[in-house]
């Protein structure tokens, strides 16, 4: 069985601004985004993306939506505001579950102003490596089924008394 610890993530930081951490927790990827940079202009718009094994190209971070007609692209969480109310104690949360396992990327992007509506989210601030481990089938049904079984010829014996 394989069993992936929450640690094979790792803990992102850019220039001592905002910080990432993103944990696979054997379910989903939970991912936990504070200290954001508040520059003179106010809190700023931010957004974390999940890049599919193999997509993510740090020069360029617009190959598009997750979709049908681009089934490469990243998934994202909605936009939020980044502001001083998120720290380590209190971090934005956002929770992901994966299609299918492998290193996924876990983003941190940065836009325009809160005061304005959410601009083009465009500029990289972190980027965290997440191991994700999803059990396969033989790895789940083989312990049910030996417990089935077991349980058939206990009956059976007991019957046969």
């Amino acid at each position: 069985m394989a069993l992936m610890i929450g640690i094979a993530a790792a803990e992102g930081k850019q220039n001592n601004k905002e910080k990432l951490i993103a944990n696979w927790t054997g379910t989903q990827i939970e991912s936990k985004a504070w200290d954001f940079h508040n520059p003179a202009s106010g809190p700023q718009w931010y957004q974390i993306r999940y890049y599919q094994p193999g997509t993510f190209n740090s020069n360029n971070t617009e190959i598009g939506m997750h979709n049908s007609t681009n089934p490469n692209g990243y998934f994202n969480s909605s936009p939020f505001v980044g502001n001083a109310s998120y720290n380590e104690s209190n971090p934005y949360i956002d929770h992901f579950t994966p299609s299918k396992q492998d290193e996924w990327d876990v983003v941190l992007m940065k836009a325009g102003t809160a005061t304005s509506s959410p601009e083009v989210i465009d500029s990289l601030r972190i980027n965290v490596p997440v191991l994700v481990s999803i059990p396969e089938f033989p790895t789940i049904a083989m312990p049910i089924a030996a417990v089935l079984l077991m349980v058939f010829i206990m009956h059976r014996r007991k019957k046969e008394e």
